[in-house]
């Protein structure tokens, strides 16, 4: 048989038994995060299937598929005289050609599948990890995006004015079934005329409008978190952003202890 069809076979295995772990990988870490999270039962399920996975074929294929495919390039290379470099590209040339292990169903930006270097590089609207900042968090958001590698967020907030100067929430992306993270300073901004309560309206509205987009998880990024210089005040503030569903918090530097 041909060399590089024999090539072209090999890696078509390959790539089909990554995308199947990928797949597992993912089923698996979604049920075991939004299912099996509180019974034990089911996290041994799927702890027992993890280990069917390990041990089957798909992880530990019983023929080394990466050698022969180092082999076939070497003995490629033997016979039309060429180098590894040159080896090694026309025989991806030769695949490319054949088209078979171009993506048919879904375009590469669509696919569901997790990308191989970094786990939170997931496509958008398919269980991704989001961004998204109000009017006074811009710069830490894109800089919180850069740190994880995750997908740039628009460059405008999410938060506008109507006419009448009331706050308008507006989502510029999908994050049904994302994980969001919303940053927003509860910190008065005078150049834009937004007081401490104004931030605080636009962090619950954007957590609002999260929730009825169908976000999976909603977790509050706050850098400077206001009225926590008085426990009541902090614990009303805390009440209004649970009753928003809020799954979470993050902030820094609190007044005290006890808050």
């Amino acid at each position: 048989m041909y060399i590089p069809s024999i090539y072209l076979q090999v890696e078509s295995v390959m790539r089909y038994r990554a995308l199947n772990l990928l797949a597992f990988r993912k089923i698996m870490r979604k049920f075991l995060d939004r299912c099996a999270c509180d019974r034990l039962h089911l996290q041994q399920c799927v702890l027992h299937v993890d280990r069917l996975i390990v041990k089957s074929n798909v992880a530990q294929p019983t023929i080394d598929l990466r050698g022969m495919a180092l082999e076939l390039i070497a003995i490629y290379g033997t016979v039309f005289k060429l180098n590894y470099e040159d080896a090694v590209k026309a025989l991806a040339q030769y695949c490319a050609r054949t088209g078979l292990n171009t993506p048919r169903i879904l375009p590469h930006s669509h696919a569901f599948y997790f990308t191989n270097v970094f786990p939170h590089h997931e496509r958008a609207g398919e269980f991704a990890l989001r961004v998204l900042a109000g009017s006074v968090s811009l710069f830490t958001s894109k800089m919180i995006t850069e740190v994880l590698q995750c997908s740039p967020m628009p460059d405008a907030p999410c938060c506008g004015r109507f006419a009448n100067g009331e706050i308008s929430v507006h989502l510029p992306v999908a994050v049904r079934g994302d994980d969001v993270f919303l940053v927003q300073s509860m910190a008065a901004d005078p150049e834009r005329g937004l007081s401490n309560a104004d931030t605080v309206m636009e962090l619950v509205l954007m957590i609002h409008a999260s929730q009825l987009a169908g976000a999976a998880r909603i977790t509050a990024v706050v850098p400077y978190l206001a009225y926590t210089r008085n426990v009541a005040s902090m614990a009303a503030l805390a009440e209004v952003i649970e009753c928003m569903k809020c799954h979470g918090v993050i902030t820094v530097d609190m007044v005290s202890d006890q808050v």
